[in-house]
């Protein structure tokens, strides 16, 4: 891999938000009733409950028509339910009100796509936010360094938006027991890599070894977190020319090399959100894949999904004593529920510790023993769902997680993902 002179101190987080942040707001004992009601706003967004915070942001602009910040928690809102040209509006109307706010700099900069008015807005973060928002600060100058050595580059699909069908291949580690699916790559030209395919991943990953002789262009360093408790794992930042899977073809796309432990099967991993330009339709029982694009009735059809960041969260229940939002993840080999809901879930269910394979190495979890699952009118079943601390996940989202569908319920079902609209459509559906 070719190497730059400079290095990128930087973060890359599965799960960092450009345009969705939950931070804690301090609120002076003389504030206005408009700015207690956005504190209220506020908790009920990070617990989740989505509709009874926007009626309490839009209480507190009744109150108040110049609360920057009930108006970017309008804006978090949109956000989650991919109304992109909403979202940018109330961004660009909380940045009118406060243009020195950090928390709204950061989340406009995400919408907004002229380069130099990114830019701009990305260093006036730098200079308005203070030294203990280290994770988002490295973030931002990671996305400006990247962002200066990629230039007029942009990924992007270059053998056009027309649609696509896959084979898959079985991950199976262990003879007779399918943990997920594998899609062929080449990229640069180069022999065939095996990637994992991942709804709960950000961009593509690749496994240092098979980066060999790939001739990628470095951007940098980067520190990758997961759903463990354990430091950031490292790897390099590259730029690729292109990446093929069959007639499919991405150019300039960015990858994140480093050394997969827990991946010793496949070559890397590729986020579904890669293809987020189509409806990606996925049917595990019958190994394909299929990218579809988008028309004008696609967007009303399904179950709401929220995506935050590059997860797309769904609500459902566990065991019918739990209601919450569950991320869909392919790449997970067991679905997980948060330890804190377990108890009350699964009361009588806990068995032996186990490890669970994470980007960062070994997560420990219990075992909760099976869990019926009610998820966009599907019944889905995982005989082994796992309880496992998602405090930290939770909070790196912005919002409560109640658990993750992996893949030993979600390849009961083929499913269509809508990445445009925020949906997401199970077979079937009653």
């Amino acid at each position: 891999m070719a190497r730059t002179s400079s290095t990128i101190a930087a973060t890359l987080l599965l799960g960092m938000l450009p345009c969705i942040f939950a931070a804690e707001l301090t609120v002076e004992p003389t504030g206005a009733n408009s700015r207690l009601l956005t504190v209220q706003g506020d908790a009920l967004f990070q617990r989740s409950e989505f509709d009874a915070a926007e009626s309490t942001y839009k209480a507190a602009l009744r109150a108040d028509a110049h609360n920057a910040r009930a108006s970017w928690g309008l804006g978090r809102l949109a956000s989650l339910r991919s109304q992109t040209a909403e979202a940018k509006k109330r961004f660009a109307q909380a940045f009118q009100m406060d243009p020195r706010d950090p928390d709204i700099i950061f989340s406009y900069a995400g919408c907004v796509q002229d380069t130099e008015a990114h830019t701009t807005l990305l260093r006036n973060f730098l200079a308005l936010s203070g030294p203990g928002d280290t994770k988002r600060r490295e973030h931002v100058v990671a996305q400006l360094e990247i962002a200066e050595r990629l230039g007029e580059r942009r990924t992007r699909v270059a053998s056009g938006l027309e649609s696509y069908h896959f084979r898959l291949t079985d991950l199976a580690p262990t003879p007779g027991k399918l943990q997920g699916l594998l899609l062929t790559a080449r990229i640069n030209g180069g022999k065939p890599v095996r990637l994992l395919l991942d709804s709960g991943a950000e961009g593509i990953y690749l496994n240092s070894h098979a980066a060999k002789k790939l001739d990628l262009e470095s951007l940098g360093e980067a520190r990758i977190a997961g759903l463990g408790q354990t430091g950031a794992a490292s790897g390099q930042v590259a730029l690729a020319r292109t990446l093929s899977i069959d007639a499919f073809q991405l150019e300039n796309p960015i990858l994140h090399v480093m050394d997969l432990v827990w991946l010793a099967e496949a070559d890397g991993v590729i986020g579904t959100d890669v293809f987020q330009d189509f409806l990606v339709r996925i049917d595990a029982q019958k190994r394909t894949l299929d990218l579809v694009p988008y028309s004008a009735q696609d967007s009303l059809t399904g179950t709401r999904a929220y995506r935050v960041g590059h997860y797309m969260l769904v609500e459902g229940s566990a065991n019918n004593r739990s209601r919450g939002y569950f991320m869909l993840d392919t790449g997970a080999s067991s679905t997980v529920i948060s330890a804190s809901a377990a108890t009350s879930i699964l009361p009588d269910s806990f068995g032996q510790e186990v490890n669970l394979r994470d980007a960062r190495g070994p997560v420990r979890g219990g075992v909760a023993a099976p869990a019926r699952l009610h998820i966009a009118g599907r019944e889905l079943w995982d005989g082994q769902a796992v309880a496992l601390d998602l405090s930290d996940f939770s909070k790196q989202a912005g919002v409560e997680i109640l658990g993750v569908l992996g893949f030993p319920a979600l390849r009961q079902s083929p499913f269509t993902i809508n990445y445009r609209d925020g949906w997401v459509e199970f077979v079937n559906q009653r």
